[in-house]
């Protein structure tokens, strides 16, 4: 049997693991969001009790804002220019 962790805001997957169960995703929720049958389990929170968790380790908007913005720039330096033509592609 695999498992699987996955975050899911308003119908939107924001996270999603296969073949693994992510302690760190799990430790956001309490036992009482816990919901689950014969085959599958997990939690169900709102985003403001979520929020408010992340608050209290240190993970405000502003701090998780500045981390995505370093990290997409570390990306964009590591990724190819996309402006320049592809030998492979059609009409190059």
């Amino acid at each position: 049997m695999s498992a699987r962790s996955f975050m899911e805001v308003g119908g939107r997957l924001l996270l999603a693991c296969r073949e693994s169960y992510v302690p760190d995703l799990a430790a956001l929720f309490t036992e009482d969001e816990l919901r689950h049958d014969d085959e599958h389990f997990g939690y169900v929170s709102t985003v403001r009790d979520l929020r408010d968790r992340l608050q209290l380790h240190g993970f405000t908007a502003a701090r998780t804002r500045a981390e995505l913005d370093d990290a997409v720039q570390d990306l964009a330096r590591q990724a190819p220019d996309p402006r320049r033509r592809r030998p492979w592609r059609a009409g190059a």
